[in-house]
């Protein structure tokens, strides 16, 4: 995350809305199409006592197979209500230290965030080479009004 410059408001503020609206890193994944996420819980209790990788007995002199593992898909998780980060920090400063705890307390596997975190750092680069808005009028009501609305519905 060393591309996220702390003195930037408006990559800080741009990545600050992203992840506010998302709430849970699962909608960033989804955002940003990387769908082949797992996760392999170290530390979490199982809901499946079954080994997977190894064979059932026969039963009744039929071999049964045990079904192959399926993988763990990253369970939703509200990063703002678990560990309590404010959703209305005072400055940039505190926003950019929400997003990096955001990322490191994220559920997934290093890979997976590295991916991730280099699809928003492409959708950055993207973003911020568009920074021309001298067409904007503070003055022209119908003109901010069709602006409002078309970043309400885009």
């Amino acid at each position: 995350m060393i591309w996220l410059n702390r003195k930037d408001e408006r990559q800080i503020n741009w990545l600050w809305s992203l992840i506010l609206s998302s709430k849970s890193i699962n909608n960033l994944f989804t955002f940003f199409n990387i769908n082949y996420i797992s996760y392999e819980p170290d530390n979490l209790p199982s809901n499946n006592q079954c080994d997977y990788n190894q064979y059932t007995p026969y039963i009744y002199h039929i071999p049964v197979l045990t079904p192959p593992p399926i993988p763990k898909t990253l369970p939703y998780i509200d990063l703002f209500f678990t560990f309590n980060f404010n959703q209305n920090p005072y400055s940039n400063k505190e926003k950019h230290e929400i997003i990096i705890k955001y990322f490191d307390l994220a559920l997934a596997k290093k890979e997976d965030k590295i991916n991730l975190i280099t699809a928003i750092r492409h959708q950055w680069n993207i973003i911020s080479s568009n920074d021309s808005f001298s067409w904007l009028t503070q003055d022209n009501e119908q003109q901010n009004k069709w602006c409002i609305d078309y970043i309400i519905d885009y």
